[in-house]
């Protein structure tokens, strides 16, 4: 058994722990969760004041409560609220991830959303108490959502909305996008409309060679919605780059409209080929409002699975041990 530890060297600053703390969050953010182990510095949150009775703490203190919350599991309470959270998310239709907009994004809501997209759930970002939110000016919205998406990229693709709970600010806009999202997540894309777009992808921007060998894609094909699948033909799968891919699921998203849709691609050496009629009647299946299918038809989540074309069953159980 190999023991992975992460050990975390930062400025601190004296007698400040929030600035420290906040600093610390952001790091964090940059540790891959596979860690068994985070070594912080000693007097990480007050560096060493001549006064240390002006901060001494006890097992309760704002210390161990930061430090619970980084934990993965740190007791019986914490344990459960998790799972809970995780149960809820599989449960879901689409996921709305609700942040206090005066803390920010911290390391148990990147776990969280890391979760729901290995759910294949529609997620919305929303930044609750904005009524709330300090020295707030008509910017103040794009410097959060920036600080946002330079920690994690790909929620650039998911919609972000400020709204105050309390208020009620912006809860229309809520209901509005829950529609959208739910109906991107069920999309049938098109074959002939995604072997057009891949086609000019690969005319633009080929693939480069790796290791030598030549990567060529050779076609796509929607193989699933809910959550929606692209599946790419090519002879060297195991040569696709991180980068590439990344490119291909931001042109994607782009071009399909999909914000907020838990797009997943597969690589594979044989493309199984779906016709659009077969994702349609898997959209059915699941009572979707999307291409076309009328939300009032009766069709329940109880003839889910039952009424899945087989072909799309087998994709399924595949795709969860993709990209």
């Amino acid at each position: 058994m190999t023991l992975k530890v992460a050990c975390v060297q930062s400025d601190i600053i004296a007698r400040n722990p929030s600035e420290n703390f906040k600093h610390l969050d952001e790091l964090f953010t940059r540790i891959q969760d596979d860690r068994d182990i985070i070594i912080l510095p000693e007097t990480f949150t007050t560096g060493f004041p001549a006064e240390p009775e002006l901060f001494a703490e006890d097992e309760n203190g704002a210390t161990m409560t930061w430090l619970r919350k980084k934990a993965k599991v740190s007791d019986e309470v914490e344990y459960f609220s998790n799972m809970r959270t995780l149960e809820s998310v599989r449960r879901s239709d689409l996921s709305l991830l609700v942040l206090d907009v005066t803390r920010g994004l911290e390391v148990q809501d990147f776990r969280i959303i890391t979760e729901i997209r290995k759910a294949g759930k529609g997620l919305i970002i929303l930044l609750n108490k904005w009524d709330i939110l300090p020295n707030k000016t008509e910017k103040s919205f794009d410097h959060i959502v920036k600080d946002i998406l330079e920690r994690e990229p790909l929620l650039e693709y998911v919609p972000i909305l400020s709204i105050s709970a309390k208020e009620g600010q912006r809860l229309h806009r809520v209901i509005q996008e829950i529609r959208t999202v739910y109906e991107n997540c069920h999309r049938v894309i098109g074959r002939e409309r995604l072997a057009e777009v891949f086609s000019n992808l690969m005319q633009q921007n080929p693939h480069p060679s790796r290791q030598s060998r030549a990567v060529v894609l050779k076609r796509a094909c929607q193989v699933m919605v809910e959550p929606p699948v692209i599946s790419i033909e090519t002879r060297t799968p195991e040569l696709v780059d991180e980068s590439y891919k990344r490119f291909l699921m931001k042109r994607f998203f782009e071009e399909f409209q999909l914000m907020g849709a838990p797009l997943r691609l597969n690589f594979d050496q044989k493309l199984i080929l779906r016709k659009d009629e077969d994702l349609e009647q898997f959209t059915l299946s699941s009572n979707s409002v999307s291409a076309g299918v009328d939300s009032n038809s009766g069709l329940g989540r109880k003839n889910h699975t039952r009424n899945r074309h087989p072909s799309l069953r087998q994709q399924e159980r595949r795709s969860n041990k993709r990209f």
